[in-house]
This record gives C-alpha cells, structure tokens and sequence, in this order.
C-alpha cells in the first residue's frame, strides 16, 4: 500500500540526514537514470522541501519502490530502516482493529498451549520483557484516560470563562457560571480516580498527577465560592487558576502519553510469534502466528509514525495557545508580535501541509493563511483577528484529527493488555 503521510515524513527525515542537494541528486540521476530536477523537484527549495517534493511526486508515479530498492543497494547503514519503509509497501492494508485482533489471537493460543514445554519455555525466557511490555500498556491505558479528560475540560472551560467575564453585567450568567464550575467538579472526580489508577512505583508518576490536581481542585473551590455567592471577581480568579493549569498540563500529559507509546516494543511480540511459529507441535497454529508476527510490526511502524506526527502538531498547538493574548492585545502601530508568532506558525504548518498537498484539510488551511496573509499586507488590523482566528480553528481542528488517531492506535495497543497478562499469570 503506499506510504502515508506520517511514513513520508519519516522518511523525509532519514533522507535528509543522510544526504544533501547535490548527494541525492546524483543518486538520483545513477541510480534512477533521471534528473530529479528537471522531472520532480523545482529548483529554489530548501533541502528538506526538495526531499518532501521528491518522494511525493515518486509517490504519485508509483516509482517509490524502485527508488527505495535502490536506496538500499545504495546506502547498507540505513538497511533497517529502509527495508521497514520498502515492506510497508508491500503490506496489504489492515487497520489497527484487525492488526490488534491478530497479535490477541496469537497470545490467545499460545496461553491456551502453554501446557506444551517448548511453548512454556519460549514465553519463561521473555518473561522480563513480557511484564514490561504489560506494565507499560497498563501506563498507557493511564494516561490516554487522562488525556481524554482533560481534553473534555479544555472544551468545557470556554464556557466557564465566558460566563465569568459576563457575571458583572449579567445576573443571568451566574447560572451558567455555576453549571459550568459543575460539570469541571465532575471531571476533577472523574481525574481524581484516573490518578489513583497511576502505579505505586515509581511513586513520582502518580505524585506528578495528584500535585498539578491538587491546584486545580483549588482553582475550582474558589470557583464554586463565586458561583455560590455571585461574587464576579472571585469567578476570574477561580477561572484564571483553572486556565493557568490548562494552558500547561494537557500539553505535558499529551508528551507522557508520546513517551509512554513510544517506549512500547512491540518488536517483543514479534520475536516471540516468530519463535512459536518455528515449534513443531505448533505447526497447525503457524499461519496464525506469521499473522500476529506482520500484525504486531505493523501496528509498532503505525504508532512511532504517529507519534512523531503528534509531536509535530502538538508544538503547532503550543504555539496557538500562546497566541491568545498576543491576538487580544494587538494593536496597529506594534504588529511585531504577531509578525514573528505568525512566521514560526506559518512554516510549521506549511511543513505538514508539504506532506499532504491535496488533503481536504490541507487545501482548506492553505487557504486561511493566504487570507491571513493578505490581511496583514494590507495593515487590516481588525480583521487580522478574525482571519487570525480562522486559521486558529482550522489548524487547532486539524490537531485533533491527528490526535484522536493516536488515541485510536493506543486504544488498540491497550486491547493487548489483557491478554498478555493473562499469559504472564498462567505462567
């Protein structure tokens, strides 16, 4: 199947680093008899962009395969990672539903043949790793919790801040302001019982959880105080505690779910399939095992390239958080703010977009930033913000597509917990 955008970007990078402009242009021109220039790639771009360009072009001409066989004949030292690129190609798509349900089947029947010494004596040698692979699905089940719910608060709060700031000049909004504080008390519950599920040890990740909760419990007392009393500027006070908090721990946790997916290896199970499959008295059973062995090294390439997509927006995210308060105090006469806010959040998206040119999402931000653009050129200040703004939504809706297929991939990852603890127990 061919390559996504989260295996280009991959590869885009591993390119970049082992060559240059004119290193993989004569690669391209002895190894492919074609002038990428001339045939692919315009002159003028920078070096990672002429990289992006290339394998999206190969891409639309089915030539990427050729490319990568010769780029492996080519370069030896970056075999292994090429050779994953260059299988993907050849893999018949599955989603991660049926890869997850693959590697269940597998770790299914080998528990059921555990009674066998050959199998026994595979799974006791991988004990260790085993109960690691366990411990550390059960940390992202954890986390991918937290994330959740805290993205739920992320939603939430708008309307909490909104009814704050109206609560001086209209009564009515006390009412709105207290269901608001209720429906955060709720989630505050709902994390509480997230962070106790944390491990005892190390004793520093749950400690880590409870003492950021800690502060928001406070920030939502004094909330529910205003809310009670009607007093307006208590409701900012508790409202800028909870937003303090929001502006920085939903990003922190975002990382610690990345980390945690990442230091995942599922190349364990893969190793270990491969080993069943080999078993003699298993041979019945070593078509599915071949299965769980694919599966498992195709959901592991699924989840580090998607983890590395997430990285990338998430930064993009960081930077649209911080541009609320440079957007509500913009002025005409002091735009240099926004100028250097603006040409970071430009090429950041503009890269992700590189990858995907005719997405439907992609087209539509192009699209926003071109009106940014040409706002700001013609010194519209006000409708600056609303163009600005446009953008924000956009590219802000644009992470959350990104964000909810990694939460998708680690639900599937999770799936797998609980069969292979039944495996480790019956040990």
């Amino acid at each position: 199947m061919p390559l996504d955008g989260t295996q280009l970007e991959s590869l885009t990078a591993l390119i970049k680093d082992a060559y240059n402009s004119d290193s993989l242009a004569a690669f391209v021109r002895f190894k492919m008899n074609a002038d990428m220039y001339k045939e692919w790639v315009p002159k003028g771009l920078a070096f990672k962009y002429e990289v992006i360009k290339l394998l999206t072009e190969l891409q639309k001409e089915r030539k990427i395969a050729e490319f990568l066989d010769s780029m492996i004949l080519d370069r030896v030292d970056l075999n292994p990672q090429l050779t994953e690129f260059r299988a993907a190609l050849d893999v018949k798509a599955a989603s991660a539903v049926e890869q997850a349900a693959a590697i269940n089947s597998s770790v299914v029947s080998m528990t059921e043949k555990l009674q066998l010494a050959s199998v026994r004596g595979i799974v006791t040698q991988s004990k260790g790793v085993l109960t690691e692979l366990s411990a550390k699905i059960d940390l992202l089940r954890t986390y991918k919790a937290l994330h959740d719910t805290l993205h739920n608060a992320k939603l939430y709060f708008r309307s909490m801040d909104a009814a704050s700031r109206q609560m001086a000049g209209d009564p009515k909004a006390i009412h709105d302001f207290g269901m608001a504080v209720t429906n955060m008390e709720t989630l505050a519950t709902s994390m509480t019982a997230i962070v106790l599920d944390f491990p005892s040890e190390p004793s520093r990740l749950r400690k880590d959880e409870q003492d950021w909760l800690e502060r928001f419990n406070a920030a939502l007392a004094i909330a529910r105080g205003a809310a009670d009393s009607g007093e307006h500027i208590a409701a900012r006070q508790g409202a800028q505690g909870v937003r303090t908090l929001l502006m920085t721990e939903p990003s922190r946790i975002d990382g610690r779910l990345s980390r945690t997916a990442d230091e995942i290896d599922l190349a364990k199970l893969k190793e270990l399939f491969a080993a069943a499959a080999a078993v003699p008295e298993l041979v019945g059973d070593a078509t599915a095992f071949e299965h769980g062995k694919d599966a498992a090294q195709q959901l592991l390439f699924q989840v580090k390239d998607q983890i590395n997509q997430h990285a990338q927006w998430q930064a993009i995210d960081r930077k649209l958080a911080g541009a609320e308060d440079i957007m509500r105090m913009l002025k005409s006469d002091e735009l240099w703010d926004f100028d250097a806010l603006w040409k970071g959040l430009k090429d950041d998206v503009s890269l992700r977009i590189a990858f995907e040119p005719e997405a439907r999402w992609a087209k539509k931000i192009m699209t926003m930033i071109a009106k940014v653009d040409a706002t700001r050129a013609a010194s519209d200040w006000l409708k600056l913000k609303d163009d600005f703004d446009c953008f924000r939504q956009e590219t802000t809706a644009q992470f959350f597509v990104v964000d909810i297929k990694l939460k998708t991939l680690s639900t599937q990852v999770n799936i797998i917990g609980a069969p292979l603890r039944k495996l480790l127990e019956k040990l």
